[in-house]
């Protein structure tokens, strides 16, 4: 089973050679966090990022799902996308969302 480096690596290279179509069931791509988004409500991009986990979550595809981040499935680069919070928050966070 590949490691999440290695599936990173593997979807950025896929892009740099000018295929778009990194994103599939077991993986999606985006270019920032939600939060880096101003035009929208906390709420919405709390729910923008519950959705996203639940797809991967819900997939039918046998191993685990990624989301990466610093990775557009519309350009070729890399961009810094720093985690907003540390993973304990972010599972808390997270958590609060999916029990409301």
């Amino acid at each position: 089973m590949e490691s999440v480096e290695e599936i990173a690596r593997s979807a950025y290279e896929r892009l740099k050679a000018g295929d778009p179509s990194v994103e599939e069931r077991q993986l999606d791509v985006k270019r920032e966090w939600h939060h880096a988004n101003q035009s929208r409500s906390k709420d919405e991009m709390r729910e923008e990022f519950c959705k996203d986990i639940c797809a991967l979550a819900n997939s039918s595809y046998p191993s685990s799902g990624y989301l990466i981040f610093g990775l557009s499935s519309k350009t070729p680069f890399a961009f810094d996308a720093p985690m907003p919070l540390d993973e304990a928050s972010l599972q808390q966070q997270l958590a609060a969302l999916l029990l409301r």
